[in-house]
Order: C-alpha cells, then structure tokens, then sequence
C-alpha cells in the first residue's frame, strides 16, 4: 500500500529522481501524470453503455471529481491505484462482450488485473471481484461467445495463473491479502484489545469471542462510514481540512450528482445481461463492503468506489439531458 512499492508510482518517481533530482515537482509528477492517463481511460470505460454522450460525460464528471483531483495532485500511489482499476475494468469489458474477436484481450485483461493489485490495497479486492464477474458473465454467456473469445478467456485466465506462479515463487503472494493487520482475521493483539478488550492474538480467539469482537468492528465501522458517506449532505469542507487532515474531508458523492447517480444506477440495470452493470455493481460492492471487517472505514480506502459511481452520474446526466429536452428545456 505504500506509494513506494507502487509500481507504476513508486517506479515513475523513482525513475525522475535519477533523471531531475529530488525535488517536490518530481515526486507528485507522476501521480499527475497517470491522472491525466485515467481521463481517456475513464471514456473508453464508459463507452461501454454503447453512448458516447455517456463517455464524454464521465470523463468531465471524473475530471471535476474533488477525491480525483486531491489524489491526482498528492503524490501517493491512489493515481496510480485508479488508473490500474480503470484499465483493468475497461479491459473486463472489452473480454464479456460476446461479439468481440480479439484473443489478445485476455492477455491484457489478466496484465491489466496483476497490474491493479500492486497498487492501494483496497484494489486488490476490487480486482478480484470484477475478474471473478468476469469469468461468471462470460460463462453465462458461453453459448453466444465465438470460439476465439473463448480462447481469449483462457487466455485470461492461464495470465492469472503464471502471475500468481511468479509471486509464489518469489514468496510474495501472502502480500495479496496483508493489509498491515487493519482486518479482523489478522488484527495484531493491541487492535484486538482495542474491539474485545483483552490483548491476544486473533488466531486464539474462540468462535464467540470472535463474533463479539467482529461485531464491534462492524459497529465502528458503520459509524465511520456513515460520516464518509454523509459527506454530501453538508457544505463542503473548508480547503484547511480537506489539505491538513488525514484522511481529507473530502465527499464520496458530490451532493448534486447524487440523483444522477441513481437515475443511472437505475437505468443501467435494465442492460445487465449486456455484463458491464454487473462489472460496475461487483467493483462498488468490492469497494465498500469489506471494509466492514477493518479497523476504519475513511476516504483513503473508499476513493476508488467513485469509479461506478462516475460511470452511473454520466448515464443519469445524459438521460435528464434527453428529459429535459423533451419538455422543450434548453
């Protein structure tokens, strides 16, 4: 999770300290950077609804994004983080479609979900959830599919597979599911202490006391995301604490998309045996649900869930667009 160990942050960084020096420039250009890399990617993501009003749409919406522009601007590896789960989502997208041809597109869907994964933690359970989607839809759908799609499927799937082999063998991949003991299966004795009220380790614990103890983390957690989430309900933040406080104050949903979102969330349903719906519902319950079982649930953890959100706010815009001018709006 550290943005050192980011691969495409901590590498690019790295890399433009050899050639230009340390210096505050060349350690938040990257993540600027791979922020600009993200606005196509979130048009072609979107171009998926089959609109390219929709696309361009999500592209400005995820532009004037505040948690987009905040982490695009910090120099930490959650630039880094959305364009990995964009790329590996719109490469999704491209394997379910039934008509599609190309086989290397399951190379660069398995490619594009490894390279999520080295990212921010909370991208890990994203991708495996809209991969796991992925392999469920194209099942689903495997009668329809033309032979070379199938073969691209395996292709995805053998990908994952030579990955997961490389990190075994450099005994890397227990790192998949650390997450620096911030989960309730792995909390140190201190942090059980702090939901149980007794220091030990979390391996001892019987079966009631480990439901008492998860039973408070969800309770913590509930609140904690009650606050994130009512982030949109209020004024916005003064610049002092969105820049001072960690984690900024930043909102989940800018208060007036918040009915665009769900007018899009809506009408998106009605397409879900197209797959994409179902990519964008798997990446939202991956996003936000999980982090029930952790020690607290903040903005830093559920940035990248403004991914689907964006996608639903541009389908939600277009449509009052296509409303409005109905009524003879301008």
């Amino acid at each position: 999770s550290s943005g050192h160990h980011s691969l495409l942050y901590g590498t690019g960084t790295y890399v433009l300290w050899q050639l230009a020096g340390v210096s505050t420039t060349t350690l938040r250009l990257m993540s600027v950077l791979l922020a600009i890399a993200c606005l196509p990617i979130t048009y072609l993501v979107a171009r998926a609804t089959g609109s390219g009003r929709v696309a361009t749409a999500a592209m400005v919406v995820i532009a004037v994004n505040p948690i987009f522009i905040f982490y695009g601007r910090y120099g930490t590896s959650l630039a880094a983080t959305f364009f990995g789960v964009l790329l590996m989502l719109w490469a999704s997208e491209r394997l379910i479609d039934p008509a599609g041809q190309r086989i290397w597109i399951g190379l660069a869907a398995g490619g594009a979900a490894y390279l999520a994964t080295l990212a921010y933690s909370p991208a890990r359970v994203v991708t495996a959830a809209v991969v796991m989607t992925t392999f469920a839809v194209g099942f689903w759908n495997w009668r329809r599919l033309a032979p070379r799609r199938r073969l691209a499927f395996g292709l995805l799937a053998a990908t994952l597979a030579v990955c997961w082999l490389v990190q075994e063998r450099a005994e890397t991949a227990d790192n998949f599911v650390v997450a620096h003991h911030e989960q309730v299966f792995s909390f140190a004795p201190e942090q059980v202490r702090d939901f149980y009220g007794e220091s030990m380790d979390a391996s001892e614990l019987t079966k009631e006391q480990w439901r008492v103890m998860a039973a408070n983390v969800f309770e913590r957690a509930t609140a904690d995301y009650g606050r994130v989430a009512s982030h949109f309900l209020r004024p916005s933040s003064t610049a002092i604490n969105v820049l001072l406080e960690d984690p900024p104050e930043l909102p989940l949903v800018q208060g007036p998309l918040l009915l665009f979102t769900l007018w899009g969330l809506v009408r998106s349903l009605a397409h879900a045996r197209r797959g994409w719906p179902l990519l964008l519902l798997a990446f939202l319950a991956a996003t936000t649900l999980p982090l029930f079982l952790t020690t607290r649930v903040d903005i830093h953890r559920l940035s990248i869930a403004i991914v689907p959100i964006t996608v639903w706010a541009a389908i939600g815009i277009v449509a009052a667009g296509r409303v409005a001018r109905a009524c003879g709006l301008r």
